[in-house]
């Protein structure tokens, strides 16, 4: 199965990227690179990843979303992974990604006062009204 995936703009000007199928090596990697590169020109700095039909991840797709992960944090912005599986979640920790912060639903990562500093730990922000 290929990668799936759709943008969509929430509250606070965050931009889901709604993923399903296989992120591994190859055209899968090329459709998110491609959403990345067009949000950056479109100004966007915040990205919530929606893991959640995404079956597959292999070494390929975690570096993507490392790249993606370093291209928008040395732009001040931030990226958010949304319901992945365990599988996911497992591999994100046998490759260190420990600051990469997780959420089980939207409405939670969106108002949750923590954000991924790199990967690590994640650091508690104040917010402003």
């Amino acid at each position: 199965m290929d990668l799936s995936l759709e943008t969509r703009k929430v509250a606070g000007g965050a931009v889901v990227f709604d993923m399903s199928g296989r992120l591994c090596s190859g055209e899968p990697l090329l459709v998110l690179r491609n959403q990345v590169k067009q949000l950056l020109e479109e100004g966007g700095s915040k990205v919530v990843i929606n893991l959640c039909n995404v079956s597959y991840i292999d070494s390929s797709g975690l570096g993507e979303l490392i790249t993606t992960y370093t291209m928008l944090r040395n732009r001040n912005g931030a990226v958010n992974l949304l319901k992945p599986s365990k599988r996911i979640r497992d591999l994100l920790q046998i490759a260190s990604c420990k600051r990469c912060s997780c959420c089980s639903t939207m409405k939670r990562r969106l108002s949750s006062p923590y954000r991924i500093n790199d990967f690590g730990r994640s650091s508690r922000v104040l917010r402003s009204v």
